[in-house]
Order: structure tokens, then sequence, then C-alpha cells
């Protein structure tokens, strides 16, 4: 499959991004330091409806 894209000249990419939990080590350091996007994920908007 890939190397029928690659036949039509295109090229594939894959980007992975993170999401961590609002309770989580990472998203406290990361949210400390105003690392994060603020974007509404349906992780988040979960978390906080369960956290009120």
């Amino acid at each position: 499959m890939i190397q029928d894209i690659h036949n039509m000249n295109a090229h594939l990419s894959v980007s992975i991004w993170s999401s961590f939990g609002l309770m989580t080590n990472q998203y406290r350091e990361m949210d400390k330091k105003g690392m994060l996007f603020n974007i509404k994920t349906w992780l988040r908007i979960r978390q906080r409806s369960l956290a009120s």
C-alpha cells in the first residue's frame, strides 16, 4: 500500500500526538510550564466533567 502511494509520487507521514490525563504528572508539569495547547478534546472535556 505504501509503495502504491510512492508510485503516485506522493509521500506518507505519520504524526502521533500524546494526550495526558489531567491528573497525570506529565500534564501537571507541562501545564505549570505553559507547554500545553488550550484545545478542547473529548478526554479533557470528559475528565473535567468528572472532576466537578
